[in-house]
């Protein structure tokens, strides 16, 4: 099957299939059957990822030990803020 484009729009829909980790073929095909494709995260957005999980995981043991230390305020500061950022990470795993 032949598809006419200009030179900006195979640009666009190469570095799209480039984003998605699929070769231009594979892209098309997705694309005409399914008509939406979730890009794959970045490496950048990996990392980013890593640092919120890495975040909460600290927060959670700053929860534990405020709650230990007889701490009701801050255990209810830490827990607040671990739900905000755990509800961020859940958001940009479900946009992705």
């Amino acid at each position: 099957m032949a598809v006419r484009q200009t030179v900006s729009e195979r640009f666009i829909i190469t570095e799209k299939a480039k984003r998605a980790g699929m070769t231009l073929t594979s892209y098309l095909r997705h694309m005409a059957i399914h008509g939406k494709l979730i890009e794959r995260l970045s490496e950048q957005d990996r990392k980013d990822l890593r640092n919120l999980i890495q975040m909460t995981n600290e927060i959670h043991k700053l929860v534990v030990l405020a709650e230990k230390e007889g701490m009701l305020k801050a255990t209810v500061e830490y827990e607040s803020l671990r739900n905000r950022i755990s509800s961020l990470i859940d958001q940009i795993n479900h946009d992705k």
